[in-house]
């Protein structure tokens, strides 16, 4: 798992200031789940890294809740639905996000949504969305992509 993105929806209900500078971005990543350190109440946290984009760097993602059968009594209990944190650092500073997803187990698929939370450095003040998608690539790995607009004031 990423902590994964999310952006593509006419009215986000986080509308960008008019004063505010928005950019369309876009990575592919990968990620691997790391428990050294993790401050997860599930042991759920992983890093990785942002490439082939414009958005480069790396990230860590914390999950904070965790959902069985994704909250919904007919869904099966190996789909999860997460909500976590997650920090972009970019190396011209960080920017934070929450981060809401599914996690199918058993296909080995995840989509997320990110809402940018703020950020430091060149970043301070951020807002927007990011969409994510992922899947499998081992047993604690992850390889995907994420779109989405960030605006800064």
């Amino acid at each position: 798992m990423i902590g994964f993105g999310a952006v593509i929806a006419t009215s986000t209900g986080q509308e960008a200031d008019a004063t505010a500078q928005c950019k369309r971005y876009f990575a592919s990543f990968d990620s691997v789940r790391f428990t050294a350190g993790c401050t997860s109440p599930f042991g759920l946290c992983t890093r990785g890294t942002l490439a082939r984009g414009n958005f480069h760097g790396t990230f860590t993602f914390t999950v904070r809740e965790l959902a069985p059968s994704a909250g919904l009594p007919s869904e099966p209990a190996t789909t999860f639905s997460f909500l976590g944190d997650v920090v972009f650092d970019t190396g011209g500073g960080n920017i934070t996000s929450s981060d809401v997803g599914i996690l199918d187990q058993v296909c080995g698929l995840v989509s997320e949504t990110h809402r940018i939370t703020g950020g430091t450095g060149g970043w301070t003040g951020a807002t927007g969305f990011l969409f994510g998608r992922a899947e499998a690539s081992g047993p604690s790995a992850f390889t995907g992509d994420l779109e989405g607009q960030i605006c800064l004031p």
